[in-house]
């Protein structure tokens, strides 16, 4: 919940955001005052109040710049969903050290640390790490490259130097050299990890749960959900979102597969859950496998759709609107036609055609107790020729 959100300026600033409201609302200004619930900006013409339950994001009107990234050596990552990219890493007894790129460094508790990996893993390395994540480990768990593999032991980590790792196995301690270390893992302590109020998105791939916020200067002081605190440039600030609980994304949810259903063009009736073919509902990407694209705008969130599709998704309880950017994707140049209808519970909603290379169509539902969804695409006139329908930024709001 944002309530949880301590955000406090003590003075007016010159940072310029954009601000996207769970209404679809957008604002550009100044950042004047944010608080536990409202916040205040100063635009060309006024200023701007908004209640904090209607916040979705917030990024920098002038975007950001791309770091460089090769000072960053490891990832870590920590409990509660914060990811850093770090230019060393450092333990000794309880405390951990995490050396970042253009920021002071973070000293956290070694509990709050969930692992530590190197940042240049090939996908090869990253398979195997995932696989050695999967398993059941009862203590730490220190990953070493041996020849075109990763292995792994199970023992206690202890200090950690900028030349070696100290590994403590059958009650011998190893220091072993980062040159042979890949990564490690923690055994999970006893955390009591509170939900995030917000999540802030820093450039080269950084990502921090945090819990509370306090805008100091040039620099956000930020507390995570573990409890450390750290400061992060606003230059490296890409977005901040302020979601959490309010909206999700249809593209999150898993449709129900036994009411999901694609008819061929001949008749023939085929579960979604089948094989993929060119066909299957696609998540935040396009039918082909491109980005989402609707009027020359590119969309990072949708479901894409082709004609007699009918997708049928089991709703959580609480949301009470459904809102969507519906139209024939860009690279079908003019062509495609369908028939879009949404149901709930049985119940039509809201039905209209989509046609290649004409504007999008903006969908507002209300679905209050509504517990299943249902997304049917027909066709139109011209029956399936370059039916790619894109569903973009479909989500549930409360």
């Amino acid at each position: 919940m944002l309530s949880l959100l301590l955000i406090s300026i003590v003075a007016a600033t010159n940072w310029e955001v954009e601000l996207q409201t769970v209404d679809g609302r957008a604002v550009r200004g100044a950042v004047e005052r944010i608080g536990a619930t409202e916040l205040v900006v100063r635009t060309v013409d006024a200023t701007v109040t908004l209640p904090a339950a209607d916040l979705l994001q917030l990024a920098p009107a002038s975007g950001v710049q791309a770091a460089k990234n090769h000072d960053a050596k490891f990832v870590v990552e920590l409990a509660g969903g914060s990811r850093l990219r770090a230019a060393g890493y450092l333990v000794d007894g309880d405390a951990a050290q995490v050396e970042l790129k253009d920021a002071p460094p973070l000293k956290a508790a070694v509990r709050s640390v969930q692992s530590v990996y190197d940042a240049d893993a090939t996908e090869a390395e990253l398979q195997q790490w995932r696989k050695i994540n999967e398993g059941e480990a009862v203590a730490d768990v220190l990953v070493v490259r041996k020849k075109d593999a990763l292995d792994f032991l199970e023992g206690v980590l202890h200090r950690v130097t900028g030349e070696h790792v100290e590994f403590e196995v059958d009650g011998e301690t190893i220091p072993v050299k980062w040159s042979k270390v890949f990564g490690f893992v923690y055994q999970p302590r006893a955390r009591d990890i509170p939900a995030a109020s917000c999540r802030i998105f820093a450039s080269g791939g950084a990502e921090f749960a945090a819990r509370e916020l306090q805008l100091a200067g040039d620099a956000l002081q930020v507390v995570l959900t573990t409890g450390d605190a750290m400061s992060i440039p606003l230059g490296r600030v890409e977005r901040i979102d302020f979601s959490h609980g309010k909206v999700l994304y249809l593209s999150d949810l898993d449709w129900d597969a036994k009411q999901s259903e694609r008819q061929s063009f001949f008749g023939a009736t085929t579960p979604i859950d089948a094989p993929h073919d060119l066909f299957t509902p696609q998540r935040d990407r396009a039918l082909d496998g491109g980005e989402l694209l609707l009027a020359g705008k590119s969309h990072a969130r949708g479901v894409a759709l082709h004609s007699r599709t009918r997708l049928v998704y089991r709703l959580p309880d609480g949301y009470q609107r459904f809102t969507a950017l519906a139209g024939i994707d860009d690279r079908m140049d003019r062509r495609g036609d369908v028939v879009v209808a949404i149901e709930g519970d049985g119940r039509r909603l809201l039905q209209f055609e989509a046609r290649g290379g004409q504007p999008p169509t903006p969908i507002d539902l209300d679905i209050t107790g509504v517990q299943r969804l249902a997304i049917v695409v027909d066709f139109g006139e011209n029956q399936d020729v370059a039916d790619h329908l894109n569903l973009c930024e479909a989500k549930l709001m409360r």
